[in-house]
Parts: C-alpha cells; structure tokens; sequence
C-alpha cells in the first residue's frame, strides 16, 4: 500500500512539473483566496472569543459612561470614585483601571504623537499580553510616580531598529521616562486599550478629575447577571452622593461590548458569508481551467486504465495532484497572511492613530486544523474532484476514439 501511495505521489509531482504554468496558476490562485480567508476567519475567532491579552472578556464587566433614565450624558467615575465603588462590590477577582489618549513624544531623535494608556498594576495581572523584554511596572513604582513605561514591539523595532531596549529612554512633556518593558504583537480589536503603543502608571494621568474606565473581573463560581447587579448597585449608590440619577440597565462585559461595536452579525453571518464566496469565486475559476486541463489529460487516463487502473485508482489520482497543489497554495496563504494584511492596512488605512498596532497577532492554530484544514479539502473537491471524477468515470473506448473531443 505504501509503494503504490508512493508511485501515486512521484506521479503527481512529476505531472506538475510538466505542466508548471497550470500548477503556478491554481497554487497563486489557491494563496490569494486563503489570505483573505485565514484573515477573516481569524478576525472574527478574535472578535468572539477570550482572545489575548483579554483573556477574561466575557467575565470582566465594564464601567464607563453612563446616562440618566432620560439618556442624558452624565459621564463616569473619577479615579477616587473608583477606590469607594470597589468598597461597595465584596465578589470581585480583580480590576484594572484605565485611561487613554495621545503624547507627544520624542524618541530617539524623533517626534510623534503616540496613543497611549494609562493603567494601574492589576491591568498586567488581568489581561495577558506577552513581554518579550523586561517587565511591567509594579505597584510600589506606580504610587511611587516613578517614570516607567511599557512599549510595543512594532515601536520598539521602528524607533529603535532593536528588541533591546529596556533601560533607554523616551521623553514626554519634557520628562526623560525609562522603558521597564516590552510586548509583543496584539491585535487592536482583542487589546483592553486598543492601538495604544505606549502604557504609563496611572498616577501620571495629567487630569485628575477626568473619570477613568474600570473593568472589573469576576471569577468562576460569581454567575455575569448577578454579578452586574452587584455592580449596578454600587454605580447607582455612587452617583446617588452626587445626587444624580444613572441608568445601568445596559452593564456589559468587555467580550458584549466588543460585540456590539462590531455587530454580531457581521461577525457570524457576515463574515461566514465572506469566506463562503472566496472560496466559491476563484474555485469556479480554476474549475473552468480545470474542466479543460482534465480534458486534454483523458486519453492518458483511459490509456492508464487499459494497463488495470481502476476508476477509483485513477480518480484518485488526480485528485492528489489538486491535493498537493491545494496544499501548497494554502501554506503560502496561511505564511503570507500577516505581512499581507499588514501592508494592506499601511497602504490603505494608514490611520496615525493606530500607530504601528495590528488588526491581527498571527494565525492561532485551531484556525488552521479547525477551519483552514475542512476549507482546503471543500475547496479541493469544488475545482478538482468534480473534473477528476468525470474524467476517470468516462468509457475507455469513447475516450480513445475521440470521444472526449
């Protein structure tokens, strides 16, 4: 058995040498599609998920803004708020507290503004992004004010040619602030402070009485409904001292508001139906060239079967050739998906505010053996087994006689 696969293979592979514009076609034709389908379908297992670094979205609730029972604005939680909030909640794991905006910052001889955050220690304890260098700032550095910052990868790299660089420095507002660390690639989308490239503690937050956002993580057994009328309460009990009235019906953790930003069924039915037409589209393209390249390949089948080649035999193997070629196509794609949609979102939506940040980290490997795998092998029936098995199901004697012409 092992013999005969062989003798299948080095059949294969010497049928795509001999025919190498016909396999280049169906191998390019083959990575193009996978690139945009390992993005979507990466984009999307991202969006849904405990992706990291959030790796606990859909049991950290949120509290920002709020509204009054009439939807008027009436803002969110002060940093000192927070510290009383937290009094009134006795359940909860942990919490983070943040801020974002943009710095104008001077790094290595060069200016830029730069989306940053401001977080405290707990923020590195919940959320689950990779350092590469260094470390995050601690707890007796933050209250300390001690001018630490974590930075990205891609900063790092661009700004310093060097992963290197714990200990050197960058300046903010005319303060010389010393990098403690350095994270690797995120996605934007999964990241709790979005395209931020640079973290500060939060006791460098310029204005004070802005409120910050809070995410507060409830571990298992504490059920998500009660645990945001826990919270709720203590929102309400909150601005009662104000003598405001909030509406907190619409508490939601950070993997429901991911979702609603984005629309659930954009991520589900939108983007399935992306990857369905991708797949579909240049499948019906390759079939055409496919359907002739089978045709002018039938008498060398049919001579095949003459010398006791089965139909199963022969269907099989073209089918192996389209497999090999459908494989090589999907490995390229799945290698070329990050740089390609890295340079597509510089090219095209080169957003100064997103920085150097990434709509995706890399391909997690249940894409690739949950998703990738069954949508190669469809995709490899659609354009090649349709063809190989009209071709190997055909009359012999039609086949010699011309019949196929």
């Amino acid at each position: 058995m092992k013999k005969k696969w062989a003798q299948h293979i080095k059949s294969a592979l010497y049928t795509i040498r001999k025919n190498k514009a016909y396999a280049l076609f169906c191998i390019s034709g083959t990575a193009f599609t996978f690139i945009f389908v390992v993005f979507l379908a990466q984009l999307a297992f991202t969006a849904l998920s405990n992706y990291p670094p959030s790796i606990h979205a859909d049991r950290t609730i949120v509290v920002s803004h709020f509204t009054d029972n009439n939807g008027k604005n009436i803002g969110g939680l002060s940093r000192l708020e927070i510290d009383f909030l937290l009094q009134d909640i006795k359940e909860y794991t942990s919490y983070s507290i943040i801020n974002q905006g943009t710095v104008n910052a001077l790094i290595n001889d060069r200016f830029r503004i730069f989306s940053v955050a401001y977080v405290n220690t707990e923020f590195w304890e919940m959320n689950s992004y990779r350092f590469i260098a260094g470390r995050p700032f601690t707890k007796e550095e933050c209250d300390a004010r001690k001018n630490g910052v974590i930075i990205t990868k891609n900063l790092a790299k661009s700004y310093f040619r060097s992963l290197d660089v714990v200990g050197r420095k960058i300046e903010v507002r005319g303060a010389d602030f010393e990098i403690l660390g350095v994270v690797d690639d995120f996605s934007f989308i999964s990241s709790p402070t979005g395209a931020s490239e640079i973290w500060f503690p939060y006791t460098f937050y310029p204005f004070s009485n802005n409120p910050f956002t809070l995410h507060v993580f409830f571990s298992q057994p504490t059920a998500m409904q009660q645990a945001k009328e826990m919270v709720g309460k203590a929102v309400e009990q909150s601005f009662s001292k104000k003598n405001v009235s909030v509406y907190t019906g619409n508490l939601s953790t950070v993997k429901e508001q991911r979702i609603g930003q984005s629309g659930d069924s954009v991520l589900g039915f939108g983007i399935g139906t992306l990857i369905l037409l991708l797949l579909l589209i240049p499948a019906i393209n390759i079939l055409t060239l496919k359907l002739a390249y089978t045709r002018n390949r039938a008498e060398e089948i049919a001579i095949r079967r003459t010398f006791g080649a089965g139909k199963l035999s022969s269907f099989f193997q073209l089918l192996l050739e389209d497999l090999l070629l459908v494989m090589a196509g999907a490995l390229i794609g799945i290698i070329a998906t990050k740089p390609a949609v890295s340079m597509i979102q510089r090219t095209f939506f080169d957003i100064p505010m997103l920085g150097s940040a990434s709509l995706i980290s890399g391909v997690d490997f249940f894409i690739i053996a949950g998703v990738i795998v069954p949508l190669m092998l469809l995709f490899l029936f659609m354009f090649g087994g349709i063809p190989a098995y009209l071709t190997a199901k055909r009359n012999i004697a039609d086949v010699l006689k011309g019949g196929m012409r």
